[in-house]
Parts: structure tokens; sequence; C-alpha cells
């Protein structure tokens, strides 16, 4: 079953593209490569973990620099006495929902000391839990608009192990 992927949204295929298209993206928060592997690996990681190459959902890295809407629903990263709000996350919409915003599901936000600094003392990253809300009742599920948020793909490369002759058989 192929999903149609808005125009839109486009897709990295490299690290040095993924900081590419979130730097050039009016939402896009900084990010330096380091960062941008470490998103990479997490989303590849997550991916490889569902299973059957073939049939996989993909994560897509959904960012933003809306301060309210990172507190609200990415949270913060706390350091020492400081603590600065969650950029990114990883997530698989739902592109046939709404026009005016992303469905996300299986979502997680990076934290954000992690991901600047890759302390592995930290947590890398942790479920987006809106389920308290009156539009939400379901733990990672949560409603991002369009306009103001990156919706970022990731290329099969980078996050998806190859099928083998034997798995499309």
């Amino acid at each position: 079953m192929s999903v149609q992927v808005p125009k839109k949204v486009v897709s990295a295929y490299g690290s040095d593209e993924l900081v590419q298209i979130v730097e050039s993206n009016e939402f896009g928060p900084e990010i330096n490569s380091d960062m941008a592997e470490r998103l990479i690996e997490l989303a590849k990681q997550r991916t490889q973990s569902r299973g059957n190459p073939l049939e996989v959902t993909k994560d897509y890295l959904l960012c933003t620099t809306w301060e309210n809407f990172c507190w609200d629903t990415f949270g913060g990263s706390e350091k020492g006495d400081e603590t600065v709000p969650n950029r990114f996350a990883l997530v698989t919409p739902n592109f046939g929902v709404s026009g005016d915003a992303w469905l996300c599901k299986n979502a997680v936000t990076v934290d954000q000391w992690w991901l600047e600094e890759e302390d592995d003392r930290r947590s890398q990253i942790e479920e987006i839990d809106q389920s308290d809300s009156e539009f939400h009742d379901e733990s990672g599920v949560f409603w991002a608009p369009k306009d103001y948020t990156a919706l970022i793909g990731f290329g099969d490369g980078l996050v998806q192990e190859s099928a083998t002759v034997a798995d499309a058989m």
C-alpha cells in the first residue's frame, strides 16, 4: 500500500541535506551535522524496530521554532538550572486527515540537550502525551499545524534496511 506524501513534504537523503532542509524552512530550528546524524540514527532505530522492511511505516521529522507549541507539545529539556524547549519530534503522520494540520502518531519528542550534546546519561526520546486535552485521547497522538511546523521525510536508504529477495517472496 503506497502512502501519498504531499508535495510540501520533502525528504532528506543525508545529514548535510537534512541540515539544509531544516535551515531553509522558516520554522526550522538551529541544527548542525552532528544533530542531524543523531536524528537520522533515532529514526533508523525506530523504523527498523517496526519489522518487515517492505511494509514498515517510516518516521518523519517534525520541527518548529514556535515557542508555545514546543513547550506545550514537545515539553522541555533540563540541564542544571537551565530549561530549553524541545524542538524536534519523530512522528508517523496521517497525510489524508486534514488540510490544516498533520495528525501525528507514534510521536516522540527528542530531548534537546541530548540532541545538542549527545550525553548518554540522558534519555534520548520521550513519548508525546497530549491525552489529557479535549482533542487527544491517546498517548503518542497529536495535531501539528502545517502553517507553523516543518515536516521532513527521511530517504528510505537512511532509515530502512534493504529488503532481501527472500523478503519479497
